[in-house]
């Protein structure tokens, strides 16, 4: 059983200077009433999966990205302690103390 409802509701005016408007507003309100819905049960849920599909692979894209990142920064960490490495060679060969602080 379909239980479709379509509520519509329209306002005139009795005054002479409102008859034009009024009319054209009845008009309005007969060809409104002849227009025909049909609701579908899961176009929502189709819409939803497709979201759901989008978001789930923007997530997979942001993690690789992610991933790269940290790989990135523990190259650029493994330089960052070499460079450091070299920086205390060279001052204990100078006889300077080195130390780091970060």
């Amino acid at each position: 059983m379909d239980l479709d409802f379509f509520c519509q509701v329209c306002t005139v005016s009795p005054e002479a200077r409102h008859g034009v408007e009024s009319v054209s507003t009845l008009k309005f309100a007969q060809r409104a009433s002849k227009v025909v819905t049909k609701a579908e049960r899961g176009v929502l849920g189709n819409a939803s999966d497709a979201l759901i599909a989008k978001y789930e692979k923007e997530l997979e894209d942001l993690r690789a990205q992610f991933e790269r990142n940290q790989s990135l920064q523990k190259e650029d960490d493994g330089e960052l302690e070499g460079e450091r490495q070299k920086v205390r060679r060279e001052r204990e060969r100078e006889g300077q103390k080195v130390s780091f602080a970060f």
